[in-house]
């Protein structure tokens, strides 16, 4: 399946492209990470371990293709959003889970909402038509984001991730793909 052009997010500072990720964007996409992963109990990653050249591989044969899609925000040349989705399999094959990190201060800029984006193309694409994520329910901006972007709460999970300082409550949303917010 041909990838799609790249969309362009003007943050008012400067342009950035969304696009499928490439075997080049996995250093910034780990660095990303990294910083994400860093910044509390928001966050439900925390470490990564995957290296830079076993990304930059999944990148090379697996970034847009019917299960998965890695979506990735550039400033220049510094990753500065990412979005994975997976579909579901079997009766839930009609489902992706999604799961997005946007940097500091790119945040509230449009790069997230253009990553949705990115990931209904994918999804009307390749026959997905709901899209769904966990959030922890202290993250109000999060929660606020998913929202304006369409996407709604559909119940409260008690105790679902078991980190390392213990068990967080998750809020599962989700957006009918062909659903306009």
């Amino acid at each position: 399946m041909a990838l799609p052009n790249p969309r362009t997010v003007d943050t008012g500072a400067d342009e950035v492209e969304i696009r499928p990720a490439k075997g080049s964007d996995s250093r910034g996409w780990i660095e990303l990470l990294v910083q994400v992963s860093q910044e509390d109990r928001f966050i439900l990653l925390e470490s990564v371990n995957t290296t830079k050249r076993e990304l930059a591989r999944i990148f090379r044969f697996g970034a847009w293709c019917d299960q998965t899609a890695a979506i990735v925000a550039v400033a220049g040349t510094a990753v500065v959003g990412q979005l994975t989705t997976t579909r579901n399999r079997n009766i839930y094959a009609h489902t992706a889970e999604i799961g997005m990190s946007v940097r500091t201060d790119y945040r509230g800029k449009g790069v997230g909402a253009g990553l949705i984006d990115g990931a209904r193309d994918w999804s009307r694409i390749f026959g997905v038509e709901k899209l769904v994520l966990n959030v922890v329910p202290e993250n109000a901006r999060a929660i606020r984001f998913y929202e304006k972007v369409g996407f709604v709460p559909e119940g409260h999970r008690l105790r679902q991730a078991k980190l390392s300082y213990g068990y967080e409550d998750l809020i599962e949303m989700s957006l009918w793909v062909d659903e306009t917010p």
